[in-house]
């Protein structure tokens, strides 16, 4: 408990202080996501250090997160203010608990409660977690850092995805030394992943009540929420990929450098989480660079910007790049890099051996494929997996959106929205994700969340614009 206790305020301190020096003038929705997203990068950082340092255990975590709040609070101690963070946060929730608002809220509350007392209850015995999220987390616990899983042919690709993932699960492990905690490892990415998609939909211009129903829809949509007492580490990557958009919108908006560097941090997060992330990483760097270059940005805030990214996405995210580099020859093994017929960096043979045996299985692509989309809409399974109903109306009305989106005077922004949107259907439809897409169609789903976020995002845009249309002219 003391070990859990130091460590976590001195790092939740400094993601306090980082706040009140740098956004103390954003809304607070806004400070309230950079708390969150600032306090994770501090522990994954710290953690990805420990763990290939071979220092990762309870003497090391505790006076390397003192020396970290020391140094912080020396250069931006003058800047903290917890009291006047609280009363900015009860102005925001009070605003919502009144009429149909309220009763929605309640009920949320009421669910994750539910949740959080099944996640205390039930063991960690989810598929993906006992094979290697929770193994993992053991072994660096046990061993006081990285340590491969040992285990023979395909399932030796486990030890070689990002970590990022697994090292939440192995700070919650580290004090008690047990997997009392772990089923609770996503709750936190779970609310900061609400309170991104509402703040990227205030951002876009959505109104506050449209952005709070599209912040309900996202959140208990199966293929989010159904994942929230597990290891997978699905709901970490759609949080940090869906910081990364929010604070890339915001960049575009206002051009300043804070905005990029901590839309970085989150796309670093979420490229050492999962090895799909690093399409949105491209994108989202073609965007700011091509925004330096083309806006004639002076050379101090083109350094600070530069600097600032590398090292928040550096010490996230390129360790575990680096380490598969140096031990197989690739850094992104176990998946091959090719152009073309010419093949760049290699694969695991014995993945690609399981995933031809499986593709074998597979009848015609075209029906195939038009009987996914139609499973997609239907609770087809026990425990519900797929996004349901819902999907048809959310695609339909996002795509009205983003065309009101682009007519709009942020249409710059909604560009950059569509943009994403368009990369992430395609990188699901691609060949390389057919086996995972219809082999596993429930739990394939997974991988469309942020693209049915922005969708929903833009459907909402759309009741906000009819709403302005309805306003009588004066």
């Amino acid at each position: 408990v003391v070990v859990a206790a130091i460590s976590n305020v001195s790092l939740f301190y400094t993601g306090h202080l980082i706040v009140r020096r740098f956004f103390k003038d954003e809304p607070a929705n806004v400070r309230w996501v950079v708390f969150g997203l600032a306090s994770a990068w501090m522990i994954i950082a710290l953690s990805v250090t420990l763990i290939f340092t071979r220092l990762f255990t309870i003497p090391g975590v505790i006076i390397s997160s003192l020396i970290i709040v020391v140094l912080v609070w020396f250069f931006w101690g003058k800047h903290a203010g917890l009291y006047e963070e609280i009363i900015p946060v009860r102005r925001f929730i009070l605003s919502y608990v009144e009429g149909k608002s309220a009763i929605l809220l309640l009920a949320a509350f009421f669910v994750v409660l539910f949740q959080v007392s099944r996640a205390l209850l039930i063991p960690p015995v989810s598929w993906d977690s006992l094979t290697y999220h929770m193994t993992q987390a053991a072994l660096w616990i046990q061993n006081g850092g990285f340590t491969h899983l040992g285990i023979p042919d395909a399932w030796d690709c486990y030890s070689h995805f990002p970590g990022n993932g697994e090292i939440v699960f192995s700070w919650l492990m580290l004090p008690f030394r047990s997997d009392l905690l772990v089923n609770l490892g996503n709750f936190p990415f779970f609310l900061l992943g609400a309170l991104a998609a509402y703040s990227l939909a205030r951002e876009l211009g959505v109104g506050g009540k449209e952005s709070f129903l599209a912040t309900g829809l996202v959140i208990f949509s199966p293929p989010l929420f159904s994942y929230v007492t597990t290891q997978y580490v699905d709901i970490q990557t759609f949080t940090e990929e869906l910081c990364g958009v929010l604070f890339l919108v915001r960049y575009v908006r206002n051009e300043k450098p804070r905005d990029a560097i901590v839309a970085f941090a989150a796309l670093g997060l979420a490229a050492g989480t999962k090895v799909v992330s690093l399409q949105l990483l491209f994108i989202s760097c073609v965007v700011i660079f091509a925004m330096l270059i083309l806006k004639r940005t002076n050379v101090k805030v083109l350094l600070t910007t530069f600097v600032g990214i590398f090292i928040v996405t550096s010490m996230v995210a390129i360790p575990w790049y680096v380490r598969n580099w140096i031990e197989t020859g690739s850094p992104l093994y176990p998946f091959s890099v090719s152009m073309g017929n010419f093949e760049i960096f290699p694969g695991s043979q014995y993945l690609y051996t399981v995933l031809s045996s499986l593709e074998m299985n597979l009848k015609d692509k075209n029906y195939e494929s038009l009987l996914y989309w139609l499973q997609t809409c239907v609770f087809c399974d026990k425990i519900p997996l797929v996004f349901g109903p819902e999907f048809m109306p959310v695609i339909i009305g996002g795509t009205i959106g983003l065309i009101l989106g682009l007519r709009s005077h942020k249409r710059i922004q909604w560009l950059i929205i569509s943009i994403i949107c368009c990369s992430e259907l395609a990188q699901f439809m691609s060949n390389t994700m057919r086996v995972i897409r219809l082999h596993w169609m429930g739990v394939s789903q997974r991988f469309l969340m942020l693209f049915f976020t922005l969708m929903v995002i833009s459907g909402m845009f759309v009741f906000t614009r009819v709403g302005k249309w309805k306003q009588p002219i004066a």
